[in-house]
């Protein structure tokens, strides 16, 4: 894990709920790709800071692990399996 210096600001404007985010990791000094579609109870909200290049997750139900992100229930217990609501093709190994 990288550590990115940040500074949070003074307003934000709320975007809306994220339904599922895309991100690049590296294990094991190879490169993948993983899409993570939030539980309906899990999604956090997105917020755009005053700066540029300034986007949050604000709130949800998620814990991020070795695994990467893991949705919780009310009661803090990790949500494994559900029905897909997205089709996401994969069409790369990453960048």
């Amino acid at each position: 894990m990288k550590r990115v210096p940040y500074s949070v600001p003074k307003a934000v404007a709320v975007i809306g709920d994220v339904e599922f985010i895309g991100y690049v990791t590296t294990h094991r000094g190879r490169t993948h790709l993983y899409i993570h579609e939030f539980a309906p109870g899990s999604r956090p909200r997105m917020a755009a800071g005053t700066g540029r290049g300034q986007l949050y997750l604000v709130g949800g139900r998620y814990r991020v692990t070795s695994r990467g992100i893991v949705d919780v229930d009310s009661r803090g217990r990790a949500i494994l399996e559900r029905a897909p609501r997205y089709k996401v093709m994969l069409t790369g190994r990453g960048r």
